[in-house]
C-alpha cells in the first residue's frame, strides 16, 4: 500500500503501515516518518511548561500528550479522534469553558477553518478527557496535521485566541 507524500520536497509515494501502538490506539505511518514525536520550539506552538515533551516512549507505549506532539488517534463515538482535525483547526474544551463564547471570539481572529468542540460532546464517557489528561478548565488547540499547538490551562476566549493567532500566522 502507498500513500502520497506529505512534503513538496519529497514527491515519491511512500509505503505505509498501520500499527497498533496500544490497546485501541493505532498509528498510520508513511515510510521514513516517525509515528510519535514532537515539534519542539515551533513558532506555531504555545509552550506548556507544565507538560514538557519527555521523549519518545518505548515501543508499544504512547507519548504523553503535550504541545508539539501528534494527538493520539483514539477511537471516539463515530470514528477516530484525528479525523476531527482534518478540515482545519480544532479547539477541544473542558466542561468549564463556554463553547458558544469561544466559537464567537475565535471566529473573529481566524480566517482558516476552525471548529470548537467540547470534550464531553465528542465522548460523554469522560475517557477521552482522561486519556488526554485534559482538565475541565483547559482548551486544547489542535492543528490540521493533528499536532497539539497549545494546551491552555484556566482557558479564556482571549488566551485561546492568542494561541490560534500564533498557530495560524505561518499557514
Amino acid at each position: 500500500m502507498t500513500m502520497p507524500c506529505a512534503s513538496s520536497a519529497d514527491l515519491v509515494d511512500k509505503t505505509r503501515s498501520f500499527e497498533e501502538l496500544a490497546d485501541g490506539v493505532y498509528a498510520l505511518t508513511a515510510e521514513g516518518d516517525p509515528n510519535v514525536g514532537a515539534v519542539e520550539g515551533s513558532p506555531l506552538s504555545t509552550p506548556a511548561p507544565d507538560r514538557p515533551f519527555t521523549g519518545r516512549p518505548p515501543r508499544g507505549q504512547l507519548c504523553d500528550p503535550c504541545t508539539g506532539v501528534i494527538l493520539p488517534d483514539v477511537p471516539v463515538p463515530g470514528g477516530r479522534l484525528r479525523a476531527l482535525c482534518r478540515d482545519g483547526f480544532l479547539v477541544l474544551l473542558g466542561g468549564m469553558c463556554d463553547s458558544g463564547l469561544f466559537a464567537q471570539v475565535l471566529g473573529k481572529v481566524c480566517t482558516a477553518p476552525l471548529v470548537v468542540r467540547e470534550l464531553a460532546e465528542i465522548d460523554g464517557s469522560g475517557r477521552l478527557a482522561e486519556r488526554l489528561g485534559a482538565g475541565p478548565d483547559e482548551a486544547w488547540l489542535i492543528r490540521p496535521d493533528a499536532r497539539i499547538a497549545a494546551i491552555i490551562p484556566h482557558a479564556g476566549a482571549d488566551s485561546t485566541a492568542a494561541a490560534v493567532r500564533r498557530a495560524s500566522r505561518l499557514i
